[in-house]
């Protein structure tokens, strides 16, 4: 019988373009608080976000394309699939449909015992809410990429520095669910 292993949770492929990002605004930081610097930053916590609600089927007999490195489409029920090559295996990892740039909307869509977890650490670290946290950063992506558009100045630097320090550690403890199961259009199932 084929069967694919099935992963939920965090996917380490995002994780670290998240720290790339993160990184890169670290590096800008010395500019003082540039619109590249917040932009950075804010794209980092997304990330850091969405790497931890992320499903990866890897089909173990079925060998990719020789040219396949890396491939991105949209299934239909939404989201983003991200096809990979990891060795001979075909890997597809899927992120839930958002449509947002919202981090509490993210953030809302994790199971509960994860936001749960992540609430209390946050408290105990900051001594703050982290619900009221992101939902007073809103989305600080989209805020600092247009800031021409709006028409209030935003603060809050230091809370969009410790958002992502804070899911930089968090996400980093995150594990997979890993289970096996059997393929569908399998005909020996």
């Amino acid at each position: 019988m084929t069967r694919k292993i099935v992963q939920t949770g965090l996917d380490r492929a995002i994780y670290d373009a998240a720290k790339q990002y993160h990184r890169a605004a670290q590096l800008l930081d010395k500019l003082h608080h540039t619109l590249p610097y917040l932009t950075n930053l804010g794209f980092a916590i997304e990330l850091y976000i969405k790497c931890m609600d992320v499903t990866t089927e890897t089909r173990l007999d079925a060998p990719a394309g020789a040219n396949l490195m890396s491939s991105v489409s949209i299934p239909a029920g939404g989201g983003v699939a991200i096809d990979r090559v990891v060795g001979k295996s075909k890997v597809k990892a899927v992120l839930r449909k958002g449509n947002t740039h919202s981090l509490i909307r993210m953030f809302n869509r994790h199971e509960e015992y994860l936001k749960e977890s992540a609430a209390n650490e946050y408290q105990e670290k900051y001594q703050s809410n982290l619900v009221d946290d992101l939902t007073t950063i809103g989305s600080p992506f989209t805020y600092w990429r247009y800031y021409y558009e709006n028409e209030s100045s935003h603060t809050g630097f230091r809370l969009l520095e410790n958002l992502a320090e804070f899911f930089l550690e968090f996400a980093d403890k995150q594990d997979m669910q890993i289970k096996s199961v059997p393929i569908e259009d399998d005909p020996e199932v």
